[in-house]
């Protein structure tokens, strides 16, 4: 292998050891998180919307990045 190669791969492989333990650990117990399943939807709702946060989050992200 090249020695731009055996960089690249002992750069993934380490980043697979340093992620491990963050896959590991309980949702559960992180700051922010927050449980949604407790939510029912009616019998009765004639509609169902669903709502896309995906950039508000993001935007909320950036601005806590810039800080």
């Amino acid at each position: 292998m090249t020695p731009p190669r055996i960089l690249l791969v002992s750069l993934v492989l380490m980043s697979f050891v340093i992620s491990g333990p963050a896959f590991a650990g309980k949702v559960n117990d992180e700051p922010g998180y927050v449980d949604l399943e407790w939510i029912e939807i009616p019998d009765s709702a004639s509609e169902v919307q669903d709502i896309d946060l995906s950039t508000i989050l993001k935007s909320i992200h950036s601005d806590m990045l810039l800080r």
